[in-house]
């Protein structure tokens, strides 16, 4: 059985985020216009800092940060 090399090198949380459909999450972003008010910490920043704590099993946002 040969190992696919489309993944090789990356964790497992980049493996996770990379099969996120990106442009329906944009698309999301923009019809609730989610992004009115930001500048430099984007809706899908947020969205993949809440998954990291979520897949870290953080018990608060401070552990987060």
């Amino acid at each position: 059985m040969s190992k696919s090399k489309h993944f090789s090198g990356q964790s497992v949380f980049g493996q996770l985020i990379k099969l996120l459909p990106k442009n329906a999450i944009s698309q999301v972003i923009r019809d609730q216009n989610s992004d009115k008010y930001a500048k430099k910490f984007t809706p899908w920043d947020h969205l993949v800092t809440m998954l990291f704590g979520a897949f870290c099993r953080s018990g608060s946002i401070r552990e987060v940060e």
